[in-house]
């Protein structure tokens, strides 16, 4: 299965989805620009993806330890 193959069968729900996150962080970062901590980037593209998507969730650290590689 060549890599076009196996992208092409993924649905256009999905593809929509993609589009707009990766639309999200372009503007975030255009409405910034550069310089800022990570952090200032994630906040605001949190903001940015609640107005899409109001059931979005952030994801938050996990209180796991990663040690050698290994959670």
């Amino acid at each position: 299965m060549t890599v076009l193959r196996k992208y092409s069968d993924l649905s256009e729900g999905l593809d929509l989805l993609s589009k707009d996150v990766v639309d999200s962080c372009f503007k975030v970062h255009k409405a910034l620009g550069s310089g800022y901590l990570e952090k200032i980037y994630e906040d605001c593209l949190a903001v940015a993806l609640n107005v899409l998507f109001p059931s979005f969730l952030r994801s938050f650290g996990s209180s796991r330890k990663i040690t050698e590689g290994k959670i």
